[in-house]
């Protein structure tokens, strides 16, 4: 893993409109190429992206890591994490990629909730965003078993997709608690604290107390407070403003609604609050963020799923 990179870099959300009786999105085919262009800015989206790469080598930015990759690696990059990636100079890779609305594809075989659900939505570091070829044999049978099914669409292939989907989600999750020189992919940690992950991923726009999210941990604040630093390297209200600032985002790339009306809508107590965590965030004003971010939606629709 490489040293983290402090270079700015604007912002920009997609939403990816899956198909709603089969939440999975294949792109597929040599046209895929990632060309080797300098990254001037990062997107997230809506649902977890697994990449397989067949050629070429380069490297993946996830939030401030530059992780490297060649040839028979695979990436995970999570639901609102931002990141992109590019190939080494002068040449090309070429990758497939699955787009997956996880929590669609669990509600078949969970219909009251996967246990582990929140996984898929951790907005911060400390998860394996490069698979490397040979370090999990089974994720790669998986992946391409998953990659195959959706491109010669044999019979009952949508069935046997999900069923992939189930042991790639879990296969996942022990990889990511294998490692325990990370304290954050300790299991016992992160899942101590997920109920507050969740509260906050679904209630961000409320006025949010510590003594709240600790009671939802059954913890003091204080031991609340240690236990989210280590697992997430960060504070709660640090996260809690990066999911406010992520959510509006959206608003701001998809609606006209005022600055005022999204930093209130997104749980700010004021315009000048929201401008000040924006601007430290992100890197820049969100009115000019709202504007690149539409004007860099063309730029890139030769590498992103628009173009279906």
């Amino acid at each position: 893993m490489k040293p983290k990179t402090n270079l700015p870099y604007a912002l920009e959300y997609r939403y990816y409109n899956l198909p709603v009786d089969f939440p999975i999105f294949a792109l597929l085919g040599s046209r895929w190429m990632l060309p080797d262009d300098d990254i001037t800015f990062l997107h997230f989206h809506n649902c977890l992206e697994i990449g397989y790469c067949y050629e070429g080598s380069g490297y993946l930015l996830v939030e401030d890591q530059k992780l490297d990759f060649s040839a028979g690696d695979i990436s995970v990059v999570y639901q609102n994490t931002v990141h992109r990636s590019a190939s080494t100079k002068g040449t090309r890779s070429w990758w497939e990629y699955l787009y997956i609305d996880t929590e669609r594809i669990l509600a078949d075989f969970f219909p009251g909730g996967f246990p582990h659900h929140e996984f898929f939505l951790l907005q911060t570091l400390g998860l394996n965003n490069i698979i490397k070829k040979g370090q999990n044999p089974f994720i790669h049978m998986l992946v391409k078993n998953i990659l195959e099914e959706m491109r010669l669409e044999k019979d009952n292939y949508k069935d046997c997709v999900r069923g992939l989907c189930l042991s790639l989600f879990i296969e996942l999750i022990r990889e990511n608690s294998q490692n325990e020189t990370d304290s954050f992919q300790s299991s016992h940690l992160y899942l101590s604290i997920m109920p507050a992950i969740s509260h906050i991923d679904k209630n961000y726009m409320l006025p949010l107390k510590i003594q709240e999210l600790a009671d939802l941990c059954q913890m003091s604040p204080t031991h609340f407070r240690r236990l989210f630093q280590a697992s997430m390297h960060t504070s709660p209200l640090e996260y809690l403003n990066r999911v406010r600032i992520r959510r509006s985002c959206i608003l701001l790339h998809n609606t006209e609604k005022s600055i005022l009306e999204i930093s209130l809508e997104v749980g700010f107590s004021s315009i000048s609050s929201y401008n000040r965590q924006f601007q430290r965030v992100i890197g820049t004003s969100p009115l000019r963020w709202r504007n690149n971010s539409r004007s860099m939606h063309k730029k890139d629709y030769a590498y992103s799923v628009f173009d279906f």
